[in-house]
């Protein structure tokens, strides 16, 4: 993998260089995935805290559409509108009442932010180094072009 230049540093060679590109870009794809599913969930969060508002505006006894998935809705009363069901995860469900479900919700949303935070914050670290790999690689290349191939396997050190 790393031979050493006169100096004594170690040397990363090209074909390592683009293995280590290639991991920080894999890193990056998983990365951006996990932050876009906790952008939906954060949104989930968001609109069942606005449903709870409207709920309020449900009178005892009225007629409502339930959803029971997507494109599936059956007819029911409304009873007691003031407190909900809520999936805490894990299939476990708890009673709360309106004012309660809207801030379990709302601290879910500032958990998830923290996170989203958290992830931006490493990919655009990953980025970097990536860049910096991106920046060795055409050094070493440029390098070859110059020298030839076996003078540059032992021109840049690592950094």
């Amino acid at each position: 993998m790393a031979g050493s230049t006169a100096h004594g540093q170690p040397v990363i060679s090209l074909n390592d260089l683009q293995n280590i590109k290639r991991k920080f870009e894999e890193d990056l794809v998983v990365l951006t995935d996990s932050i876009q599913k906790l952008q939906a969930i954060q949104q989930h969060f968001l609109a069942s805290q606005e449903h709870t508002k409207q709920m309020e505006t449900i009178p005892d006894g009225a007629e409502v559409l339930v959803p029971l998935c997507d494109g599936l809705l059956v007819r029911g009363k409304a009873v007691d509108v003031g407190v909900n069901l809520v999936d805490i995860g894990a299939g476990y469900f708890v009673e709360m009442s309106q004012e309660k479900t809207r801030d379990y919700c709302k601290r879910r949303v500032e958990f998830l932010n923290a996170q989203l935070s958290r992830l931006q914050s490493v990919g655009q670290e990953k980025m970097q180094q990536r860049q910096m790999v991106i920046s060795a690689m055409q050094q070493q290349m440029a390098q070859m072009k110059l020298t030839g191939p076996r003078a540059a396997a032992g021109s840049i050190a690592a950094r």
